[in-house]
């Protein structure tokens, strides 16, 4: 592509900025699709363009910024006029041509790189965020209160799982990330907790007092979480208590009897 021809494209197909606040300032051209800040209608569309543009290192696109985050890529058609035109640079002008026209067809240059950004901008609003709110809406759609000690990792399985089994997936608007944690944990089970949250409560290690009486058993209980104890742990230990009070029993009637 020849320089000239570039030039004629840029000013037909990108969105001409003229900043009146800089007299010197030259004028710029936006290309479109590759700009966000945190106050506009951007997505995360927008924020993998720019990506992929920075990762491209093509000379003849530039990247800007300015108030509330926001950034842009452009062209400065005086920088481009006083560039020496080679072959390699010719072919550079015709690969970010093709991008651009494909842009107005489609506004993601590349899905691979729009999934890229989505995931680590999950990752980062789940480390900065997401976990505190997550572990919130377990507390309240459960009606409990959980220990500040869990198991991280399982934590984060757990999120993903329920995100897949609700079809219940971040939603990408400015600098921030929605998720919707009610509609996410309607589709959680008590049980999906075990292995998370209680572990110092394992019931291989953990051996409780003998209870005596029925109140002693519910004072025990609700000295930890109900999700410590599995159903079976509890039906052995009342079936020992009894066995035990039975034997006792039986003692004591054997003893009347010899009397």
């Amino acid at each position: 592509m020849k320089k000239q021809e570039f030039i004629d494209y840029i000013k037909e197909n990108c969105i001409k900025q003229e900043n009146r606040s800089y007299v010197d300032k030259p004028i710029e051209y936006h290309i479109p699709y590759c700009s966000f800040g945190d106050y506009d209608n951007s997505t995360s569309i927008e924020r993998a363009n720019i990506q992929f543009l920075k990762e491209l290192e093509n000379p003849l696109v530039q990247f800007g910024c300015g108030v509330f985050g926001y950034t842009y890529a452009y062209f400065d058609l005086e920088v481009i006029k006083s560039l020496r035109w080679h072959k390699k640079l010719a072919t550079q002008a015709g690969e970010i041509t093709d991008i651009i026209t494909g842009l107005y067809n489609y506004p993601a240059i590349s899905d691979e790189k729009v999934s890229e950004y989505e995931m680590t901008a999950e990752i980062e609003h789940w480390e900065s965020y997401g976990k505190e709110n997550f572990i919130e809406a377990i507390e309240i759609h459960f009606s409990l209160t959980l220990p500040d000690e869990y198991n991280s990792e399982k934590l984060y399985e757990l999120y993903r799982a329920l995100a897949e089994k609700s079809n219940t997936y971040p939603i990408f608007a400015q600098s921030n990330i929605y998720i919707n944690w009610e509609n996410l944990i309607s589709y959680a089970d008590i049980e999906d907790l075990n292995g998370i949250f209680y572990q110092e409560f394992n019931p291989e290690n953990f051996k409780c007092e003998p209870i005596e009486n029925l109140r002693s058993g519910i004072e025990l209980l609700e000295k930890f979480p109900m999700e410590c104890f599995s159903i079976d742990n509890i039906l052995e230990e009342m079936n020992t208590i009894l066995h035990e009070k039975e034997k006792q029993l039986l003692e004591n009637f054997n003893k009347v009897g010899k009397k």
